[in-house]
């Protein structure tokens, strides 16, 4: 079926098919750099809120002073707006120290105890000795956890655990995409008819020509002008060599005609020639 459409459709249809598969594969790209900057910017924005917080909530953790780490996870939570993380203190031990959703995490309840998964990872890392800040994406099922060690004068004394539920990547990812698709339907709607209109005008010589030697067919030579460009390009050397062969056929049809009429003259001189005998 392709094939058989003429290339004044094919032609504007494969342009426009460029385009939105251009526009598609760029956008695919940009989204999937997108992910990764939402991404890359939750851990540094997790980081540095859990080294802030450790360093505030260190005397408190230290003095064993609840209601004051409760203070201060608190009121970050009402400075920053809104956080979508659950912020947990944890001793030495294990144990629940204070939370910043006391109903759930209890104070002083281990936490293998109310949360098993994470608990489990917590004691993994511990095995392995990693003393330093880590954050884990997809560690935990269905969250993202980022932990800070809390150290008085170089001593372990508890951690910070920021869980965030795995969706918090996703409102800002599709806010910048949508936002990336308006533009690009933008500019889709402006380069569409653009690109269909450059190609119709692509493919007009080659119409002409066709127009031309379809005319060949019924009409007669001397009734046909074709005015068609000429180039250095195929389409403009293809119509050179058409406007050569239609003075060729021009040509051999006068000589045709010519050759016929002195056929003509010679006959009618014999017929002359004979009656002038008689």
């Amino acid at each position: 079926m392709w094939r058989e459409l003429s290339y004044r459709y094919r032609i504007p249809i494969s342009l426009a098919a460029t385009v939105l598969f251009t526009a598609l594969v760029i956008g695919l790209v940009l989204a999937w750099h997108t992910f990764q900057n939402v991404r890359i910017d939750l851990i540094d924005n997790s980081n540095r809120l859990g080294y802030a917080l450790a360093s505030a909530i260190q005397p408190a953790l230290k003095h064993d002073d609840v209601w004051q780490a409760y203070n201060i996870l608190r009121g970050t939570r009402q400075a920053a707006g809104k956080i979508d993380a659950t912020l947990i203190i944890l001793d030495n031990r294990q144990r629940i120290f204070a939370s910043s959703q006391p109903t759930r995490y209890p104070v002083a309840m281990p936490l293998a105890a109310i949360d098993k998964p994470l608990a489990r990872f917590l004691n993994k890392r511990v095995a392995t000795n990693e003393a330093r800040a880590t954050n884990e994406l997809n560690t935990v099922k269905r969250r993202l956890l980022f932990t800070t060690p809390i150290t008085s004068d170089g001593i372990p004394v508890g951690s910070l655990l920021l869980v965030y539920p795995q969706e918090v990547l996703w409102p800002r990812f599709t806010t910048i995409v949508e936002q990336g698709a308006y533009s690009v339907l933008l500019v889709l709607t402006v380069i569409m008819p653009i690109g269909w209109l450059w190609g119709r005008q692509m493919v007009q010589p080659l119409l002409k020509l066709a127009a031309c030697m379809t005319r060949l067919r019924d009409q007669r030579l001397e009734t046909i002008e074709c005015t068609i460009p000429e180039g250095n390009d195929e389409i403009g050397q293809l119509n050179a060599r058409f406007r050569e062969m239609m003075l060729a056929l021009r040509e051999k049809q006068q000589l045709e005609r010519q050759m016929v009429t002195n056929e003509r003259q010679a006959a009618i001189g014999r017929v002359a020639s004979g009656i002038a005998h008689e």
